[in-house]
């Protein structure tokens, strides 16, 4: 009877252990299931706080892209008042300088003739500052007679 207690210790033994195996093997399985499944919660909402920090740092840098670009709209028109400002007090200079039209047409001349640089200067004849033209001699105006 001893040999009938021993085989069935033995199977006894077998049974368990193999139990024991497969209930391990399952605890393992469902236990790294359910870390996979907290993993892949922990990993999303890390991402999706990384996407929404993203998106705020993107914010704040169109944000300070438009105050820059104010601030250099603001300073340009600044820099242009103060070039209307230098250029109506040197007209204002200018004007005061000059005594009659005459004088202010003829500085200005000056200035577009001495300005040109390498473009083609035309001479006109003149007569008492009056540029003398060749139509007027060309043909003599016909008097009119009424009937």
């Amino acid at each position: 009877m001893s040999d009938f207690w021993e085989d069935f210790g033995a199977w006894i033994f077998g049974v368990l252990t193999v139990a024991l195996v497969v209930g391990g093997l399952y605890w393992g399985i469902s236990s790294y299931a359910n870390w996979y499944q907290t993993f892949k919660v922990y990993s999303a909402e890390q991402e999706g706080k990384a996407e929404l920090q993203k998106a705020e740092f993107t914010r704040q840098i169109s944000l300070l892209d438009a105050q820059a670009a104010i601030n250099k709209a603001k300073g340009d028109a600044q820099a242009e008042i103060e070039r209307a400002k230098g250029a109506a007090e040197a007209n204002k200079v200018l004007a005061d300088s000059l005594t009659g039209k005459e004088d202010y047409l003829r500085y200005l001349y000056i200035q577009a003739i001495s300005g040109a640089g390498n473009r083609e200067i035309i001479y006109v004849p003149t007569n008492g500052l009056l540029p003398v033209t060749e139509a007027g001699r060309a043909v003599a105006p016909q008097p009119t007679v009424d009937r």
